[in-house]
């Protein structure tokens, strides 16, 4: 079986009451995210940021969609056990992209400020480390989810292991392999694999295998055999004869290959569940680095903390106001004088639509003061609202005389307005302007009260929906749309 990240997993429906351990190949991940999204992401710094925003997006898809309840992340660490058995192992590897290389500190950022240990053995491979927690984590009953970008750990996979590869076409797509799936792929079992490449060789690892056998021969040789050892022990018997003498030629590089491929399961780490709980972290500081790598779509992803957070009050300069709700003629004569009073307003508007000719207004919010804040309904279907002429009597007026109106976007906003009686209204500042001249990457107002306020605002999509379910803005409960 395949399936996407959306899918619900047909494979893991069976194992509902078993307790799930993630178990993360670290540079298999990045290195898909570094060659599977533009190199051009960075930050309005410069920093680069494609491998580790693709990391995390990656890592993030995987404890939202499978909700696990421990991780492990492993890394490579050097030369190992291989590298001694046959030089030429990996040899003709290009080193590290410089432009990942300098995002690697920043993953490690990442994995860190999600409080997930990496476990690393020198001389091993991290799918050696792989091989043997998962090994450990059978032994004490969990299931099994090996994330990774190399297929050489299918061979991983049994009743307790499931293997989960980014897809092969588009980045944000997994293929999830139990048991079945590889033997739909390969034509045998999984613990076979290492045969498989004992006899055709893998050249992303520079294993040689039997020259002259390709994989339709190599399959039909395992099926044929129940062993490699078998396939020696009865090598009269394979057909054709040109496989038959290239078998027989070869043995110590076919059982040299099995070697290579072989993932080991008895490195000396231990797996120690205390230290794996997922998300027993601190939210605060993740977010502090998110809000550096200017990664706000992937706030809102990170799951739950487990730990009892506390909250540390924010900084005067950015304190949030309440908003007052504008519902009758006393509280429209009231802030139609504070706005008059006031130095500097805020302006937004809310809408029914995204075209600024063909949207209805829904409402008015305003700021008078960094703690003064106000909306105004005029559209709403279920709740209150001011008669939008009533709205017109009180507001257009001081609005259309204060000195010094800030938008963001205001270009939409004054065209809803215009077009709703709230004419002639002057901007003095736009945010987002702002922010394009200063060469910021994301001007978004949610991206801009995430990396500059450290504000995670309210999504779109948690108010409105998405697809058919999607509503329009003056569905949305009032006090919702205030906020």
């Amino acid at each position: 079986m395949t399936a996407t990240v959306t899918d619900p997993l047909a494979a893991l429906a069976a194992i509902n009451g078993r307790k799930r351990i993630v178990l993360v190949d670290g540079y298999g991940l990045a290195f898909r995210a570094f060659y599977g999204l533009p190199q051009t992401l960075s930050t309005t710094q410069g920093e680069p940021t494609n491998a580790t925003f693709g990391f995390t997006s990656m890592l993030l898809d995987v404890l939202r969609v499978h909700r696990p309840d421990y991780i492990v992340i492993s890394f490579d660490v050097g030369k190992t056990f291989r590298h001694e058995q046959f030089e030429d192992y990996k040899a003709h590897r290009a080193p590290m992209p410089e432009e990942m290389q300098v995002q690697m500190g920043r993953i490690r950022e990442v994995i860190d400020a999600l409080n997930i240990p990496v476990y690393e053995a020198h001389g091993f491979e991290a799918d050696d480390v792989i091989g043997t927690l998962s090994r450990q984590a059978s032994a004490l009953g969990l299931l099994t989810l090996v994330v990774t970008g190399d297929s050489d750990l299918l061979q991983l996979v049994d009743e307790n292991v499931i293997v989960i590869l980014p897809g092969a076409q588009r980045f944000g797509e997994y293929r999830v392999y139990d048991v079945d799936a590889v033997i739909a792929r390969y034509g045998f079992e999984p613990e076979r694999i290492p045969e498989y490449k004992a006899l055709v060789g893998d050249k992303s690892d520079n294993i040689p295998g039997v020259p002259g056998i390709g994989e339709k021969t190599a399959k039909a040789l395992i099926q044929q055999f129940p062993s490699l050892e078998a396939m020696y022990e009865h090598v009269d018997e394979i057909t054709p004869t040109r496989a038959r003498n290239a078998i027989a030629d070869n043995r110590e590089v076919a059982f040299q290959s099995r070697e290579l491929a072989t993932v080991v399961r008895d490195v000396p780490v231990l797996l120690e569940l205390e230290r794996c709980v997922v998300a027993d972290y601190d939210r605060e500081k993740a977010l502090a680095l998110f809000r550096t790598l200017e990664f706000r779509h992937l706030a809102s992803r990170l799951p739950d903390s487990v730990r009892e957070e506390v909250t540390p009050p924010p900084a005067e300069a950015s304190q949030q106001a309440v908003p007052e709700l504008v519902l009758d003629d006393a509280a429209l004569r009231s802030l139609a004088e504070e706005i008059a009073a006031a130095p500097m307003i805020a302006l937004d508007v809310e809408t029914d639509g995204t075209h600024p000719v063909m949207s209805n207004l829904v409402g008015i919010a305003i700021a008078t003061a960094p703690d003064r804040a106000f909306y105004v309904p005029v559209r709403h279907a279920s709740d209150p609202v001011v008669d939008i002429t009533v709205a017109q009597r009180f507001l257009a007026e001081p609005l259309r005389s204060h000195p010094k109106v800030v938008t963001h976007h205001g270009k939409f906003d004054l065209a809803v307005l215009d077009r709703h009686g709230f004419d002639g209204i002057t901007i003095e500042f736009d945010t987002m302007l702002a922010a394009y001249l200063l060469g910021v990457n994301s001007i978004g107002l949610k991206d801009l009260a995430f990396n500059r306020l450290g504000w995670e605002m309210t999504s779109i999509t948690d108010l409105i929906g998405t697809g058919r379910s999607q509503i329009t803005m003056d569905h949305v409960p009032l006090d919702d749309v205030a906020n």
